[in-house]
């Protein structure tokens, strides 16, 4: 009897255990939010752009700490920052309850003179010189 009560036992475990692991659950993992950029040093007047990896909706995207730069254009999962002042910024992408920072760091740039604006006449060379008369002030 105690033979029988024994074999019944563990022939009843054995079921167990072959009927739960014959139907595994599957779990889909869920997948990480990334950015293609987390450190940006950037020169005045130049924008770049930082995308987000593993978003199915809307990033909303917003500056804080600082006027350094401004977000141009801030689509779902691209953002274009363009670069106003020298200084720091963080960009932040608001990604359902998550938050996620950019740090930016604007390094003074070379600044564009033009040299022969469109406005402005060009002198041109005469054959006669011209001789201009010297000011003279009242006593």
């Amino acid at each position: 009897m105690r033979f029988f009560r024994k074999k019944c036992l563990a022939v009843a475990l054995c079921c167990a255990v072959c009927l739960t692991s014959a139907n595994p659950q599957v779990v889909n993992a869920k997948s990480k939010v990334k950015r293609s950029k987390k450190y940006v040093t950037m020169k005045e007047g130049k924008t770049v752009k930082v995308t987000f990896k593993g978003v199915k909706g809307k990033v909303k995207w917003f500056v804080e700490g600082g006027r350094a730069v401004k977000v141009v254009s801030g689509k779902s999962k691209t953002v274009k920052i363009k670069a106003v002042r020298v200084g720091r910024s963080v960009v932040r992408g608001k990604y359902k309850k998550n938050s996620y920072r950019i740090f930016i760091n604007v390094k003074k740039g070379k600044r564009v003179v033009n040299k022969n604006p469109a406005n402005t006449p060009v002198p041109s060379v005469t054959d006669t010189p011209v001789v201009s008369e010297p000011q003279t002030t009242a006593p």
